[in-house]
């Protein structure tokens, strides 16, 4: 499939599908360690997805992987709910990046402790877009590039946005959640005004049994660019 992003029709190539692979295989190991332990929830701001079982939402990522990297069939309808799985690996990166930063004193001696920004500053670099941050210096006019050992997560908060803008042309799920009376329809006023039409708003999950999921948990973990 393609995606209709803001840039056109397009699947990820190099640098931006390996970067794009790699934080959602991370992302969905992490969702699977979070439902055995209970752990803390990553939050899309879609209704409906963030309701989804870890089943339903390894299907849903299938889907996105297949429509961001493989050119072969027709590009998929836009729902909230597949946006919103696309998006989920923005989300759980910007929470590891807050973590490498909170937690630096707990890296074990022999791990990176910039990992995740280095792999947010190459992919950056590699696709010429590297952040610019207002260096804190007597001129306010002065800026440096973005350095990886950066500790501001805001401004890295801020790079991965600008690397899912690449994909996303806004953030229309998240309507559901300050919205939640559209999942039940939507009238043409709010459609004409927005953009968001009925067809776009979904209130359901997709069926999907055990061997569906680790059907589509195999084949994201098998993946290589």
């Amino acid at each position: 499939m393609t995606w209709n992003t803001h840039l056109g029709k397009r699947v990820l190539e190099g640098t931006e599908a390996k970067f794009y692979l790699h934080i959602l295989q991370a992302a969905v190991e992490f969702s699977q360690e979070a439902v055995e332990f209970d752990d803390v929830e990553v939050i899309t701001g879609d209704r409906i997805f963030d309701s989804a079982s870890f089943e339903q939402r390894v299907v849903l990522w299938h889907r996105c992987l297949e429509a961001l990297l493989k050119p072969e069939v027709p590009v998929p309808p836009l729902t909230n709910v597949l946006e919103a799985a696309a998006y989920f690996p923005f989300v759980w990166l910007t929470q590891r990046v807050e973590d490498e930063i909170a937690f630096a004193d707990c890296i074990e001696e022999d791990g990176d402790p910039f990992y995740w920004r280095r792999l947010i500053w190459e992919t950056l670099n590699a696709l010429g877009m590297l952040k610019v941050l207002e260096a804190e210096f007597d001129d306010e006019d002065d800026i440096l590039p973005i350095e990886v050992e950066s500790e501001d997560s805001l401004e890295w908060a801020e790079c991965i946005d600008e690397l899912a803008d690449r994909i996303f042309w806004d953030r229309d799920w998240q309507v559901t959640y300050t919205h939640p009376q559209l999942l039940d329809g939507i009238e043409d006023k709010f459609a004409d005004q927005t953009g968001i039409s009925e067809a776009y708003i979904q209130n359901r999950l997709p069926l999907v049994t055990e061997a569906d999921a680790k059907r589509a948990f195999q084949q994201i973990w098998d993946w290589k660019c």
